[in-house]
């Protein structure tokens, strides 16, 4: 069965070539670069880094593996292995259960279910669960299309059968956690349609029966969002399941059954993890990119493998399975995505970033983890719109495997205009290549605040194209407590501070995750033009304490003057104040030219930007960056000390 258009990988940019050859080139030497750790060749014994000084590397062997693969299943282990070395010659195995960052291995015979994570510092499961989700099938396969070097072809079944024989069903790492479950289904099925098995009967045995223990482990173990902080994960499943299912429901008949529960059940899901403007419910941005690329990729693979091949036949075919109403949420939720997208073509980072993938259709291997404008590309082709698609790009592969169309490249797209989502809270400020985004939002899913950060009325700026006020995005989620909420606190966004206080304390279900709804934003005004964008917004967090006020700032952009003001109130205060402070997180390539008590001059390439305070004193404190997960760069926090007695403060900002 062949459903995506493996015609498109021979109709690529020689640099897309050569970069799926380099990428493919380093999995056939088992190198992988997940989460920030760098290309590390992994195999069992491997040495490690270590992870902020933790290394938990043990001695360990194939030999060792063995021991540990369930005793009922080692001559299908042996059998497996045996097959992977008579396809790619002198094969050395792959050891998945470890967090090559860390050096932590889990163990291959462990039940899924005992695996714990978040218990040991230093150990991230995310390292290991990446590792497990199989992006690289896909790279080698399209490599393997794509120049027809049969090696890319045998180091792909190679690793699958090894992964196969070394992750025996429901036990070690890649059976942890149902949503990497999901995206590794959706891999293999993407990378198996990609490589074309259907002459190879034994080998599409064994691949086909792997098939099915994904698809049924996905229904037994589906993580439902009600009393999840990851609803994501559901659509994950539910993504996953729907792939496998129209790939395999024409010859194993359960697969049926998932098929109308999975689409079904996603078409629910549109609408109850989206807000009516379209922005995600979770109010993390890079969520919203993951969440819309598990819908489209696996809706759009269905309709394909339906027969729905041009875009006006997807979309009919939506209409028909999914429904009007959620087919039409689908679209609002491309419109944010374009509209949040900055400049130079990545999203701003508010709330948490895992920098996930779902399908590594795009590019020669995983785009950087905040651009998703191949997307945009697949929803500007798919609903013929050419509002949807960003400027300065040119093409889409996603688009082109998965629909009937020659090219999708369009030129000269033009830049979106000020716009607000105020259901999600995102007030987007714009003048061509400058960009603001101001977060002035709920917590997110539903209250509990699963991947919020303490960043309201917090904002990100960048002037012709370059980052200059950033979001410092997440270190780790459950390797480091501290980490974890150093880079969720109030003092590491563009915010105000009052007391040493964070905005919103901490969920008390779970230490990793949740934040309790205090802020409760509200947007008192947004009015755009030509010539000039305002908002001003406020939050309720610090009315808790026992000296207390409500926080509003206001922020008026003089489009034609290229200047930002920024006023900061404190409102209705109980008593007399602490001392406050406000906050700017610096790109680490901006450097400060010039530092007095109220003023502060600063520069990035060719930008140059004046801040000066009403009163007050700057300071500048070390600060750390994490614009993808897992990577780590210093850079520095401007700071404007502010007393107790001053609750009312002007920051002009000229550019």
């Amino acid at each position: 069965m062949k459903i995506m258009n493996i015609s498109a990988l021979k109709k690529q940019s020689a640099a897309s070539l050569k970069e799926l050859k380099e990428y493919a080139e380093h999995y056939c030497r088992h190198e992988f670069n997940i989460l920030g750790s760098g290309w590390k060749k992994v195999f069992y014994g491997m040495n490690v880094d270590g992870f902020e000084g933790k290394n938990y590397a043990p001695e360990f062997s194939y030999e060792k593996l063995l021991k540990e693969i369930p005793e009922n299943l080692i001559n299908e282990h042996k059998k497996l292995m045996g097959f992977a070395k008579k396809i790619r010659k002198n094969y050395i195995p792959i050891d998945w259960q470890i967090d090559f960052k860390s050096g932590f291995r889990f163990n291959a015979g462990v039940h899924h279910t005992q695996l714990k994570y978040g218990v040991i510092e230093g150990v991230d499961a995310k390292v290991s669960a990446d590792l497990g989700r199989g992006y690289q099938f896909v790279v080698l396969a399209k490599a393997y299309r794509a120049t027809g070097e049969k090696k890319y072809r045998n180091e792909c079944i190679a690793q699958l059968l090894d992964w196969i024989a070394s992750n025996p069903y429901e036990h070690g790492a890649g059976w942890r956690a149902c949503m990497n479950v999901s995206i590794r289904a959706a891999n293999l099925v993407a990378a198996v349609d990609i490589l074309g098995l259907d002459d190879e009967k034994e080998l599409l045995d064994l691949i086909r029966n792997s098939f099915i223990q994904h698809g049924k482990f996905i229904m037994e173990n589906l993580e439902y969002p009600q009393n999840n902080f990851h609803p994501n994960h559901f659509i994950a499943n539910l993504a996953g399941l729907l792939m496998i299912a129209a790939y395999i429901k024409d010859w194993h008949k359960e697969a049926v059954t998932w098929y109308d529960f999975a689409l079904k059940t996603l078409s629910g899901e549109i609408l109850n993890q989206s807000l009516p403007d379209g922005a995600n419910y979770e109010g993390a941005t890079s969520y919203h990119g993951l969440v819309m690329e598990m819908l489209i990729i696996s809706i759009v693979f269905a309709a394909v493998a339906d027969a729905a091949k041009k875009p006006a036949a997807v979309r009919g075919w939506l209409e028909k399975n999914i429904g009007k109403k959620e087919a039409a949420r689908l679209k609002d939720m491309f419109g944010v995505l374009r509209h949040i997208t900055q400049p130079d073509g990545k999203i701003p980072l508010i709330g948490d970033n895992d920098s996930g993938r779902f399908v590594l259709l795009e590019g020669g291997a995983c785009v950087p983890a905040r651009d998703w404008r191949f997307l945009l590309v697949l929803g500007s082709v798919l609903y013929e719109d050419g509002s949807l698609y960003p400027e300065n790009f040119c093409d889409s592969q996603t688009a082109r495997l998965l629909l009937d169309v020659k090219s999708n490249s369009k030129h000269g797209a033009q830049y979106p205009l000020s716009k607000a989502y105020k259901d999600v809270g995102y007030y987007i400020m714009r003048n061509k290549k400058d960009y603001m985004l101001i977060n002035c939002g709920p917590v997110g899913t539903d209250g509990k605040g699963g991947h919020a950060h303490n960043d309201k009325l917090a904002f990100t700026l960048m002037l012709d194209g370059l980052d200059i006020f950033v979001d410092p995005g997440i270190y780790t989620y459950t390797a480091s407590q501290y980490f974890r909420n150093s880079y969720r606190s109030v003092k590491a966004h563009n915010a105000l501070c009052l007391g040493g206080e964070e905005q919103n304390r901490w969920g008390l279900a779970n230490p990793w995750w949740g934040v309790l709804e205090e802020s409760k934003c509200e947007c008192l005004k947004w009015k755009t033009s030509d010539a000039k964008d305002i908002f001003a917004g406020s939050h309720h967090a610090y009315e808790r304490l026992e000296n207390g006020a409500t926080h509003q700032r206001t922020i008026e952009w003089k489009k034609s003057a290229n200047e930002i003001t920024v006023l900061d109130e404190l409102l209705n205060a109980k008593g007399k104040l602490p001392a406050s402070e406000l906050g700017f997180m610096l790109h680490n390539d901006c450097v400060i030219t010039l530092y007095s008590e109220k003023e502060i001059h600063l520069c990035r390439e060719n930008v140059e930007v004046k801040m000066i305070s009403d009163n007050g004193c700057w300071k500048t404190e070390p600060a750390f960056l994490s614009l993808e997960y897992g990577t780590k760069v210093y850079s520095q926090r401007l700071v404007l000390k502010l007393e107790g007695s001053v609750m009312r403060n002007h920051i002009n900002i000229q550019f």
